[in-house]
């Protein structure tokens, strides 16, 4: 079972979402999406239909993705956990929602495109990690 974060459990959400159709059918995305846990991140790259490569970058890593989300590690188990239950996240556990619920928002990018390459591709984003839900993780 792979433990949250960790570059093993981002390859195995990889392959569920590779393995979707519903994840290929949002159609093509081409970005490089952070993922910043705590004092963690990680590197998610999409190309075309697929989710490219996963792995894990220190803070100098976050400076040329297009965009990264932060969230400590509690909230990530609270979304992790939401999708689990769910099979995708509720309303109130999507990226969007997460985002506009904080004053800060959880959406960070050291560029003024990175939120339209976020917007671009929030639905492949949000189906990335809605395909957590067939993972069985440990925290």
């Amino acid at each position: 079972m792979p433990i949250f974060p960790s570059v093993e459990w981002f390859e195995r959400v990889q392959q569920a979402a590779n393995d979707d159709a519903g994840f290929k059918a949002l159609g093509v995305c081409d970005a490089n999406m952070g993922v910043r846990v705590d004092s963690r991140a990680f590197r998610v790259s999409f190309r075309a239909f697929q989710c490219e490569s996963v792995e894990e970058i220190d803070d100098d890593g976050l400076h040329p993705v297009d965009f990264y989300l932060e969230m400590d590690h509690p909230e990530w188990k609270s979304l992790i956990e939401n999708i689990r239950k769910h099979d995708e996240a509720d309303a109130e556990h999507t990226m969007n929602t997460l985002d506009l619920a904080r004053p800060q928002g959880i959406l960070r990018s050291r560029e003024p495109q990175g939120a339209t390459s976020f917007l671009r591709c929030h639905l492949t984003v949000q189906k990335y990690f809605d395909n957590s839900a067939s993972i069985d993780t440990a925290f």
